[in-house]
């Protein structure tokens, strides 16, 4: 599994893409483009929802495999993520949308002073290829997330 720490800042986002887009160089490049999006929300989300703990630092894990890519990011928040309803003029409210509509799955679980949100991004996702490159499932509903008990 792949990791890094970054500064609990929003440039932190761009050390990421950059790290994954490097490490996946193997894959298809509009995978890529998919699983880099999937970790930019994921990692957004956490230093715009989480408080800044000890460390000053978020971490981010993925195992990438030839299935396809988990992300791991996990913050100081203990706050599960939650779906927001997000209206045509809202800037904010669009991340873990963006994520159920490109990761096979997602959810979260809870560790020692926060959670870890994770998504698996799957190459052959036949939902996903079901669905085209429009991004939209179709669904409103939590596909896929679940909450693992530690």
């Amino acid at each position: 599994m792949a990791s890094l720490l970054v500064a609990h800042e929003p440039s932190s986002t761009a050390v990421v893409r950059r790290a994954l887009t490097r490490d996946l160089q193997p894959y298809p490049p509009a995978f890529v483009d998919e699983v880099v999006l999937v970790a930019s929300e994921l990692v957004g989300n956490a230093i715009r929802h989480s408080p800044v703990d000890s460390s000053g630092q978020v971490r981010v894990g993925w195992d990438a495999s030839p299935a396809g890519v988990t992300l791991r990011v996990t913050d100081a928040s203990t706050e599960p993520p939650h779906v927001r309803p997000a209206g045509p003029s809202d800037l904010h409210g669009r991340g873990l949308r963006i994520v159920q509509a490109l990761a096979a799955d997602w959810g979260f679980e809870a560790v020692d002073n926060g959670k870890t949100v994770w998504a698996h991004v799957s190459v052959h996702d036949p939902a996903h290829a079901a669905r085209g490159r429009s991004g939209s499932s179709g669904s409103t509903g939590f596909r896929g997330q679940r909450m693992l008990a530690r």
